[in-house]
């Protein structure tokens, strides 16, 4: 017989495996099986919903990719129920850079093109500068004493 604790948990991961189906905006669990391609079977998915059957972490892994989640907030209640994306290879070249640098959350436009400049001062010249990009010169500050 599952012990207080196993009970409590199953019925936590139902809660986040509900709100994470329904924050994807799938309707239920004919959604989940029309989503999946058929591939998850309706009624074991309701019991995983319900708490009445708790999942494993493979069907976690199912669910999270499905719902578009962290399998570590789904199963385990750890961390942001949004996946971190990674970065699938380097930025190169100013447009790339750029537009890397507009996904960081709370980011004002405005501060786009200086940190481009502090970016193109430590790379090394020739690589992928535009024209209008401060020089590795032109970024120093001058030097206000006389020696």
């Amino acid at each position: 017989m599952a012990s207080d604790q196993e009970k409590f948990e199953k019925q936590e991961r139902a809660k986040r495996l509900k709100a994470a189906r329904e924050t994807a905006g799938i309707s239920g669990p004919k959604g989940v099986v029309s989503a999946s391609d058929g591939q998850i079977n309706e009624n074991v998915y309701k019991g995983h919903e319900s708490g009445r059957n708790g999942f494993s972490v493979s069907d976690g892994r199912v669910y999270a990719d499905l719902f578009d989640v962290s399998l570590e907030w789904l199963y385990l209640g750890e961390g942001s129920p949004t996946k971190s994306k990674p970065i699938a290879r380097k930025a190169k070249g100013e447009t790339e850079v750029k537009e890397l640098l507009r996904q960081i959350e709370g980011l004002p436009e405005a501060a786009i093109e200086p940190l481009w400049g502090l970016v193109t001062f430590y790379l090394p010249k020739g690589d992928d500068q535009s024209e209008d990009s401060p020089s590795r010169d032109q970024s120093e500050p001058a030097s206000l004493h006389r020696v």
